[in-house]
């Protein structure tokens, strides 16, 4: 199988725009891609632990402990973006999701990574009003609004500049840590706890769906 190795982009560029008080870096890097007829994507990914997968209309987008993998549809183009080759904040990719405009938008244990199709930006506590937490998920509702997962600080709302948390105090959720987020068929958002609690998230606001836990115990109890 021949490969040709593309270096794309040219010189490291960072461009500094203020948006509503803030300050967002955009930074263009060198990077590698692999151009190539058939890629065996098994071994590509072999040893590696994928965290969640996402499609735009372009490509495909995989989230592992070992940074992102783009899949050009069209031709098969694989770009791999880690730590070293990008603005990527960690290699330890939790979660992904893209908006209505095609941004993809991925979690990390040190902050956010979002691409717009034409350049890479980190999303932080330095350029964001964001906890200092591990972020373990993210997803996007139907008004494309972000809800991202935190390890122990919550469920954050992203919409657009404005960041709102939500915790065991001041919504139904019972844990600060949150396990996963998910879409329903009926494109509303499904919140899983550490205590495996599911909170749901519609345009009728966030209920809980169940306690898990309590169930899992209930059934234990009469066994």
């Amino acid at each position: 199988m021949k490969s040709t190795l593309l270096h794309l982009l040219h010189s490291k560029v960072f461009r500094i725009c203020f948006k509503a008080g803030a300050i967002i870096k955009y930074a263009f890097f060198p990077f590698l891609m692999v151009e190539s007829q058939g890629v065996d994507f098994n071994a590509m990914l072999h040893n590696q632990f994928i965290t969640a997968k996402v499609e735009t209309e372009d490509a495909i987008w995989i989230a592992t402990n070992n940074g992102l993998w783009e899949i050009a549809k069209d031709n098969q183009h694989v770009l791999h973006l880690t730590e070293t080759n990008s603005v990527l904040p960690s290699n330890h990719v939790t979660g992904i999701t893209t908006t209505s405009n095609g941004n993809v938008y991925a979690t990390t244990d040190k902050g956010i990574f979002r691409y717009d199709g034409y350049a890479f930006l980190v999303i932080n506590t330095e350029n964001a009003d964001l906890p200092k937490a591990k972020l373990t998920s993210i997803a996007c509702d139907k008004n494309d609004n972000l809800w991202i997962g935190t390890e122990g600080k919550g469920l954050i709302l992203m919409q657009g500049n404005h960041t709102k948390i939500f915790t065991h105090s001041n919504s139904p959720l019972s844990s600060d840590a949150v396990h996963a987020i998910t879409t329903d068929n009926d494109g509303n958002l499904r919140v899983t706890l550490l205590n495996l609690e599911e909170i749901k998230i519609s345009d009728r606001g966030m209920s809980r769906i169940s306690d898990l836990l309590s169930l899992c115990n209930e059934l234990a109890k009469k066994n």
